[in-house]
């Protein structure tokens, strides 16, 4: 039996300020895009790496995300971006920019039947432009951080997802989604803020969001404050499930009614996840809520920063200039000058009349293209069980900065595991 304490999705959303729309739609701006092909020439690297996003800033642009990009607490998923958006060809579009200075909310409006999840959320990065396949947020300095934490980690349970698709069979609008019924999850704040930011904070280009909301504390298996946050496959499905177990007891459902919402989802990726979300309910309903979040919470004693959310990026923005007299912004500022001069990439900055082509652009043809090194990467630790950057760089071809995303990836899609830290880091691959 569903909670009596329920508001519509849409009503929740407006009342903590979390306020998604369309940012730039892909086929009426081609020619505010450029191909990444383009600018980044024959050399490798993904616009989503905060060090090539870095370069691509410092020559006016920044990467466009597709719903495709992105997934579930994860902003790096599947191919590099194709486009990226100059920023002199965003005039009329300035708040558009205003608004990409800082961490945002999104999410996917595509949701195929065949799909393994239609509620997708996440987390992006400053410094990003996102196309009419997801809504990312349009006033992101008029909330707390923690909400848009809480609304992802709510929106991405099964629970929720399940409501979302008994009206939703293709694309996702606000007359489906705002008619969803949530539950009142204020006593879940902590908690579900916090497990959200631990998913999230995948590369370094979420370094500054975890110092403004947990501050220097860090209380991980992982090196301190090294990223991705949770390392382990096993124990981001134990936290997955932990969110969504205590989402589900929101929503006042008892266990059968439960097991019969995660049977309706293929779990294809994760097999194990209808297990771990059960034995989580089965804790929770044996230990209680406190007992429950201070164990699956190693910041439950940490209190939420409810201030405003601040930008953490500069833009040029058209006919403005910079949006402040410093640098590039905080989410820059904390890296070494030696980071960024290992980065330095071919960039050709194209020229004024130049325009992206009026068809989508096919990822790179050469053998080392994204989805050639991704395999040669992924069957490399498949044969090895054990690989470095510098294996990965020999079977490719592509340098550090080159291989570093699809390392990343093979992490992110549970098919390793890091060992170590910086240049002593290896990949174990989750059965090697």
């Amino acid at each position: 039996m569903y909670s009596s304490r329920l508001e519509w999705f849409g009503d929740y959303r407006r009342r903590i300020g979390v306020l998604p729309t369309e940012e730039l739609h892909k086929s009426k701006n081609k020619v505010r895009l450029m191909r990444t092909l383009s600018l980044l020439g024959d050399g490798p690297g993904d616009p989503r790496d905060p060090e090539t996003k870095h370069v691509l800033l410092q020559q006016g642009f920044v990467p466009f995300y597709e719903g495709k990009s992105f997934h579930q607490y994860t902003d790096f998923w599947g191919d590099a971006p194709e486009f990226c958006v100059s920023l002199e060809r965003m005039a009329g579009k300035e708040q558009k920019l205003m608004a990409s200075r800082f961490y945002r909310a999104a999410l996917r409006t595509v949701a195929s039947s065949t799909n393994e999840r239609s509620s997708i959320f996440t987390v992006l990065p400053p410094g990003v432009i996102v196309s009419h396949s997801a809504l990312p947020e349009s006033n992101p300095g008029s909330r707390c951080t923690v909400d848009a934490l809480c609304l992802i980690a709510l929106c991405n349970s099964f629970s929720f997802d399940w409501l979302l698709r008994q009206q939703v069979a293709a694309n996702i609008t606000f007359n489906f989604l705002d008619s969803v019924p949530v539950p009142d999850i204020s006593d879940l704040a902590v908690f579900l803020a916090h497990a959200c930011l631990r998913l999230s904070c995948n590369h370094e280009g979420y370094a500054p969001l975890w110092d403004r909301e947990i501050g220097e504390a860090w209380r991980e298996a992982s090196p301190s404050h090294e990223f991705p946050v949770i390392r382990s496959e096993l124990e981001r499905l134990s936290l997955l499930a932990a969110i969504d177990a205590l989402i589900a007891n929101a929503y006042g459902l008892d266990r059968a009614m439960y097991d019969y919402i995660l049977s309706s989802f293929s779990h294809r990726s994760q097999p194990k996840t209808p297990r771990y979300c059960l034995e989580a309910f089965d804790e929770l309903h044996r230990i209680g809520l406190d007992a429950f979040t201070q164990k699956h919470d190693p910041y439950w004693d940490v209190s939420l920063n409810k201030r405003l959310a601040q930008p953490f990026i500069d833009l040029v923005i058209p006919g403005r200039g910079r949006t402040t007299e410093s640098s590039m912004g905080p989410l820059f500022d904390t890296a070494s000058a030696e980071t960024y001069m290992e980065a330095q990439l071919p960039i050709r900055v194209a020229s004024s009349t130049e325009i992206a082509p009026t068809q989508p652009i096919v990822a790179a043809a050469a053998s080392t293209g994204t989805n050639g090194a991704f395999t040669t990467i992924a069957e490399l630790l498949r044969s090895r069980s054990v690989i470095t950057s510098s294996d990965a760089q020999q079977a490719t071809g592509l340098d550090a900065a080159g291989v570093r995303p699809h390392l990343q990836q093979l992490v992110q899609q549970g098919l390793a595991v890091t060992e170590g830290q910086r240049r002593g880091m290896r990949y174990r691959g989750v059965n090697g």
